[in-house]
């Protein structure tokens, strides 16, 4: 019997799914998690992030007291600790002895997480961020599901100049979907079941631009968005997720 791949799509910084990936994880039982998070970043955010929330704190005590609460500074708060994908997956694997693995080019994080201190943290940036139009972030996030899910079902619907994907028509990004299909493919020999956890764009089909599921499309991937909203209204089969009505399928 051949490796079974499963590709979990999320929304990153919703931390209201993190409960509903847990209990996916649970249902499907994997035998190997992989993440999309590169070994760099796992160590350097541990070494980081403590530094980083002090510099948060700091700042934003210098925020008029009415934009403290600011959306974006919420998020960015949740962005500087390790992302709920990984911990949420590391949590299960620790539980069930096997293995997670951070498999993320870490040519993104050693560009970006150095300069986080000085630019993204710095009382400039925080200023500006509370410039911008607050909003709910409830809400936002459910937007996020609701546009995810259209994506996911009718990717060929969107026009090319403002389709989601379009970063991928840049050489780097392309290369990486090819890398991080490549690295899945290489750890699942030898695994009944192996979960991959990542961003819900990787696990689009049928699009203008080829993502990590089109480049594993002979291993037929199952794919799956993990939903906070449908975990609580309803599960299918113990699987609290929406599946993509269309199926992952070969273009050109």
């Amino acid at each position: 019997m051949g490796v079974e791949v499963i590709l979990l799509g999320t929304v990153h910084l919703d931390l209201e799914a993190r409960d509903c990936l847990l209990k996916l994880l649970s249902a499907l039982e994997p035998e190997c998690i992989t993440v999309e998070i590169s070994p760099f970043s796992v160590s350097f955010r541990a070494l980081h992030q403590r530094t980083w929330e002090q510099l948060l704190r700091k700042g934003v005590r210098q925020l008029p007291a009415q934009n403290r609460g600011h959306a974006r500074i919420r998020l960015l708060r949740r962005q500087i600790k390790f992302p709920f994908e990984w911990s949420a997956a590391r949590e299960y694997a620790k539980k069930r002895g096997i293995s997670c693995l951070a498999i993320d080019s870490e040519e993104l994080a050693k560009r970006d997480l150095p300069v986080w201190e000085d630019e993204l943290l710095s009382p400039d940036n925080l200023y500006r961020l509370v410039q911008t139009q607050n909003f709910d972030l409830e809400t936002h996030f459910k937007r996020c599901y609701r546009y995810a899910e259209r994506v996911l079902d009718t990717p060929g619907d969107i026009l090319p100049q403002i389709h989601p994907l379009s970063w991928l028509s840049e050489p780097f990004w392309k290369r990486r979907e090819q890398m991080l299909a490549e690295r899945i493919r290489q750890i699942s020999v030898g695994y009944r079941r192996v979960v991959h956890i990542g961003g819900w764009m990787h696990i689009v089909t049928g699009g203008p631009w080829k993502t990590v599921a089109d480049f594993l499309y002979d291993l037929g991937p199952v794919r799956f968005l993990a939903n906070p909203v449908l975990f609580l209204n309803r599960e299918m089969h113990g699987i609290s997720c929406h599946i993509p009505k269309q199926p992952a399928s070969e273009y050109v």
